[in-house]
This record gives structure tokens, sequence and C-alpha cells, in this order.
């Protein structure tokens, strides 16, 4: 059987009308409803601005306790000293050898009390400081040091992607930041060398050099002078050789070093090769490269002198005649 209401049943259902089935709709609000709550909304803007400025504010005053008080910037490495107080590690390092070298009593840069000379690590104020700048809370446009910590941050990225891309020179670059200690890097002689074989193995002249040295003076590795000269001397006679390289082998010649033989024309050689190679291959600086000009120029001027005719030594009358006489001791006069 059909139930009450479907088709064929003979039992309608009731009919659905406008007065049976009301909607209920929401009355318009009020002008007096609009007006509390358009206060209400100003009233919370206004009360999230003045927060805001209390944060602001209160920023401001945690960001003043991470100033040094000797460089007067915001700090990059901190460190706690012995008088309570923190200090950026380069600054406070530098007053205490300052300090010792002059023969001063070590004295608080901000109490003016003696104190020890024992730095401690500040590892979460050193964390907290990097998170307020990461999140923009702490404006560095005021710092250098700062910024010259992101830029070098930034540096540093892209010459580790090169690196991982197959670059030599920048591997080259990475094992000098590593054996000298820079760009945030700790000295560490065994990294450094680690990159300076992989330039190496992609045939960077620089790297190859310096890995040449590491080898000869064990820096990072056990020695191996063969193999070390091997590599010096292949960086050196490249065509896009090393500076470096064959300013070395120039010094080995020049002093007979490590077994070489004293060689006054190799180590020209290689002094005039160290000014002439390629620029995008110079490890020596400028002063270096001037002293190497200076070194030829002076040899050239001692060689002309020595072959001149006028510095040649001509025996006198006296110490022909004492010759001819086969006296042992001349009395006449020398010219």
């Amino acid at each position: 059987p059909l139930g009450p209401g479907r088709p064929g049943s003979g039992v309608t259902s009731p009919k659905s009308s406008s007065s049976t089935r009301r909607e209920k709709r929401t009355p318009p609000p009020s002008s007096e409803e609009e007006s509390v709550t358009n206060s209400s909304v100003k009233t919370t803007e206004t009360d999230l601005s003045r927060r805001q400025k209390q944060l602001e504010h209160a920023i401001l005053d945690v960001s003043d306790e991470f100033i040094c008080p000797l460089s007067k910037e915001l700090m990059v490495d901190p460190v706690l000293a012995e008088d309570g107080n923190l200090y950026e590690r380069q600054d406070l390092e530098r007053y205490i050898i300052f300090k010792a070298k002059g023969g001063f009593t070590l004295k608080s840069p901000v109490t003016g009390k003696s104190m020890g000379s024992t730095i401690r690590n500040a590892a979460t104020v050193k964390n907290t400081i990097n998170k307020l700048v990461s999140s923009g809370a702490i404006n560095i446009d005021n710092s250098a040091r700062w910024k010259r910590k992101v830029q070098n941050e930034h540096l540093v990225e892209t010459m580790k992607q090169r690196a991982a891309e197959g670059n030599g020179n920048a591997m080259y670059n990475l094992g000098v930041w590593h054996q000298f200690g820079r760009f945030g890097f700790k000295q560490d002689h065994a990294k450094a060398y680690s990159w300076y074989i992989k330039a190496t193995d992609k045939g960077d002249p620089c790297g190859k050099a310096n890995a040449g040295c590491c080898l000869i003076w064990g820096l990072g590795t056990p020695p191996n002078q063969l193999y070390g000269m091997h590599l010096l001397t292949s960086a050196a006679n490249a065509e896009n050789g090393s500076d470096f390289a064959s300013k070395t082998l120039a010094d080995m010649f020049d002093k007979g070093m490590l077994g070489m033989p004293q060689d006054d024309k190799k180590a020209r050689y290689y002094y005039v090769k160290a000014l002439e190679a390629d620029p995008k291959y110079r490890q020596l600086t400028p002063e270096e490269r001037e002293k190497i000009a200076k070194k030829l120029k002076n040899a050239s001027a001692k060689k002309k002198a020595a072959s001149s005719p006028s510095h040649v030594k001509q025996p006198s009358i006296g110490a022909s005649v004492a010759s001819w006489m086969g006296i042992a001791q001349c009395v006449a006069p020398q010219e």
C-alpha cells in the first residue's frame, strides 16, 4: 500500500502556503546598534595600535641591552666578561690585549673596577639577537658590523652553491676561508686542504698551488714534499698559472730552500712569471707584487754595475811592483 501523501494514495498532504511557512529575517540594525559596532571596532584598532607601540618600545629597550659598551654597535658575537656585562668578542679581546701590552691594570669599561680576563660564551643571547634580527624586530641599518655579517652570509651561501655546481675557483675560495678563519669559518687546515684538493681535481691553478704548499709543509695533511713540489710546479708552469706558485718557486731558487739549488736565473724566471700571471688567477697582494718588481729592479741594477768597466778593480802601481818583486806586503799608497 502507498503511504500518505504519495501519488495515487487518495490522501493529499497539506498544502504549503506563505502563511504556514514564514521565513525568519534578521531585522536591519538600528542606528544606535551600528554606532556601537563602529565604536567597538575603533576601540579594538586603538588597543591594537597601542599594544603594538608598547611592544616596539619594549623591543627597543631590550635591544639596547645588546649594544656593546665598547663599539656602541649591536653585538654579533656576544660574550660575558668577569664584570657581568656583555661585550662584542672581538672588541673585548682587543681591549684586553691593549691593556696587557701597555702594562695597565685591566678594568671594566662599564664600572671602572678591576676585573679578570676570562671570557665566557653567551650562546643564548647570541641566538636571541639572531632571531630578533631575522624577524625584522631590530633594525640593523645603523650597525655596520651586522650589515657585513648579512653580506658575508650571502657571499658564503653563493660560494657554496657555486662549489656544489663544480666551480673550482669557488672550492679554492672556501679552502682559503677555512685556512685563515674568514667569513665566519673557524680556522681548520684539514678542511682547507680538502677544498684545495677538490679545486685541484677541477684544474684550478690556485687550488693546486695551495694544495702543493699544504703537502710541502704538512698543513692539514701528512707532509709529502715530492707530491707537493709536483703540484706547485704544475700550478706555476700552467698556461694560466698561479702567481703565488711562481713566487714560491722563485723564493726557493733564490735562497736554495728545501734542497733546491741556489739559482739566480731560475729565480728571476719565476719572479717575472709571477708578475706576468693572468689577473684571473692572481693570489698575491699588490704589495707583494710591488716587492717582487722592486727585487727584480735591484737585482738588475747590481748585475749592470758589476759588469761595468768603471767598477772593475784595477791593480795599483804599488801592488804591481810588490807582486813583481815578490814582496809580501806593499807600503806604497793605494789609488
